[in-house]
C-alpha cells in the first residue's frame, strides 16, 4: 500500500535491542492495524513513521503519520467498534483502532493519540510494560 501511494514508510529504532514479553501474534495484529491505518489515511507522497523505543521500564512504540489526523474532540470515540467519522471516506470498516485498544489492554499497554510536533496527522503511542503484569 506504501509504495502503491508513494508514502514513505520508515522505522526509527534505537540500536540497543528492545525486548517485550507478549504474544507475537496480537504484537503483530496491533502493528498491523496501526500501519494499515497510517497507510490508508496519509494522502500520497505522505510519510509514517514507525518508532520503537526503550524508555526506562517502558517499550515505547509509536505510528506517525501526516494525515488527516484526528480531531481531540473524537479520540476517544475512536476506540469504539465500527466507529467511523463523519468525513471518513476510507474502506475500512471502523475496527482498527478498536482492536489496537482490546491488544494494547491485554497486554498491559496505553495508548494515547496525539498531534505531531509540527503539521497535520496522528501520533498514535503505545507505552508497553517491559516486563508482564
Amino acid at each position: 500500500m506504501a509504495q502503491a501511494k508513494g508514502i514513505d514508510l520508515g522505522l526509527d529504532r534505537q540500536t540497543d535491542r528492545v525486548e517485550l514479553t507478549a504474544s507475537a501474534s496480537m504484537l503483530h495484529e496491533l502493528v498491523a492495524n496501526l500501519v494499515d491505518n497510517a497507510l490508508r489515511y496519509t494522502p500520497p507522497k505522505g510519510m509514517v513513521t514507525v518508532s520503537v523505543r526503550r524508555v526506562g521500564e517502558l517499550v515505547i512504540l509509536r505510528v506517525e503519520d501526516n494525515g488527516p489526523g484526528i480531531p481531540a474532540a473524537d479520540r476517544t470515540r475512536v476506540f469504539e467498534r465500527f466507529c467511523r467519522l463523519a468525513e471518513d471516506d476510507s474502506s475500512g470498516c471502523g475496527l482498527g483502532l478498536s482492536i489496537v485498544q482490546e491488544v494494547a489492554l491485554s497486554l498491559g499497554a496505553e495508548v494515547q493519540l496525539s498531534d505531531p510536533a509540527t503539521g497535520t496527522g496522528l501520533v498514535v503511542t503505545l507505552a508497553f510494560p517491559t516486563s508482564p503484569r
